[in-house]
């Protein structure tokens, strides 16, 4: 920074001017703040953004209030300045404020310069929506995950539920990215279904048999209030053919059955979608809903799945070092030290591929050595989570 607070021009992007979002009449702060510079080239344009009070709070005996403006675009707040001549300062402050104005882009004084390098200074409040600090339910502090279950309808507003939905946008984009690039096509595969794909019998069923339908007219509901209680069966077995689909019907396991059959007519297809699996083991590897990948490519050996399997993990994993990384920095401060290195890592380095004996005669080697397993080990067996980490670690 030269002494008169002007940014040396190598810091300087090369464009000076940024455009409001397309289909919304504001910029957006990452638009701002995601720039080479910080935003600093933009200084003295007059522009127009939206977003939500992070933290306010007034100085100068209530001159003027300092704002930190979030839009949801990128885990930067965008600091504002209003003074009290513009409108009461009172109701920005609070956090969960709704704003929509207008101002110019300054850069704050050289010996007040923190993080960013760019504030907008307000001359026009658009809009305001208040939030009552009483009534707000959400602090300042951190909060836990369990805590904002309760709050379904501003949790998107945290640093945490807001990071991970970008990082969810960023590799549901990259997804279909990675096969639309190498030729797949996208399959549509059904959510309800009446096929168990995996065969594991651990499925969410649909069923509407005895219970009341919206719109059902008085005589249907009093014909159906008269009928002995229970779920209608014949010859002692659930009677399917009174229920909605007559028969049995299931929330999907995985679009794998469906897609093979594309496979066989379009050669190289994918399913990208929400799965269901009804298991009672409440752990973080099982899910009850879950979004799941799924490629079918015809003419191929499992030589050509491995090498689609690794192209795809290490396209991910770089995906979001090129485009999400402020995103991974926050949650590599909050809860995993090692995320970047390890997304780094997997990114860059070549896939070790085993056969099945030779991971079996790896695992043996290191049970005589002395190391314990709490799954046996041997030919025949299927891996478990622990041999495979193992492996994983020992290999690479």
């Amino acid at each position: 920074m030269a002494d008169n607070g002007v940014l040396p021009v190598d810091k300087l992007t090369i464009s000076e001017f940024v455009e409001e979002a397309e289909f919304s009449q504001r910029v957006l702060v990452r638009s701002i703040l995601g720039r080479p510079d910080g935003g600093a080239g933009l200084a003295g344009q007059t522009l127009k953004v939206g977003g939500w009070v992070k933290k306010g709070r007034e100085q100068g005996k209530g001159s003027f209030a300092f704002l930190e403006l979030n839009d949801g675009s990128c885990p930067a707040n965008l600091q504002l300045i209003i003074y009290s001549d513009v409108a009461p300062l009172g109701q920005f402050t609070p956090t969960g404020t709704s704003l929509h104005v207008e101002g110019v882009l300054q850069m704050p004084p050289a010996d007040k310069q923190g993080k960013q390098s760019i504030e907008l200074k307000v001359s026009k409040v658009l809009d305001i929506g208040a939030a009552d600090p009483a009534k707000y339910p959400l602090p300042k502090t951190r909060l836990t995950l369990e805590f904002l279950r309760d709050y379904v309808h501003l949790r998107p507003r945290t640093n945490t539920i807001s990071a991970i939905a970008r990082i969810r946008n960023a590799l549901a984009y990259a997804t279909h990215t990675f096969f639309q690039k190498h030729g797949f096509l996208y399959v549509h595969t059904p959510i309800i279904t009446t096929s168990d794909c995996e065969g594991a019998g651990e499925m969410f069923q649909l069923q509407l048999l005895n219970l009341l339908k919206p719109k059902e007219n008085l005589s249907k509901i009093e014909e159906r209030f008269n009928q002995k209680p229970g779920i209608p069966k014949k010859d002692g077995k659930v009677d399917y053919s009174q229920d909605f689909f007559a028969r049995q019907a299931f929330l999907t396991v995985s679009g794998q059955l469906q897609v093979e059959t594309f496979a066989c007519a379009l050669s190289s297809v994918y399913t990208f979608g929400p799965t269901f699996r009804a298991e009672h083991s409440h752990t973080s590897r099982h899910l009850a809903e879950f979004w799941m990948v799924e490629p079918e490519i015809a003419f191929a050996d499992i030589e050509d799945d491995m090498k689609c399997a690794e192209a795809y993990v290490r396209f991910m994993c770089q995906w979001l070092l090129d485009n999400c990384l402020d995103d991974m920095e926050f949650i590599a401060e909050k809860f995993d030290k090692h995320a970047i290195n390890r997304l780094k890592m997997v990114a860059s380095t070549n896939f070790v591929r085993l056969t099945y004996t030779e991971a079996v005669t790896i695992l043996e080697e290191a049970v005589s050595k002395g190391h314990k397993f709490e799954n046996n080990v041997e030919w025949g067996i299927d891996l478990a989570s622990e041999h495979e980490k193992y492996l994983t670690e020992t290999k690479i």
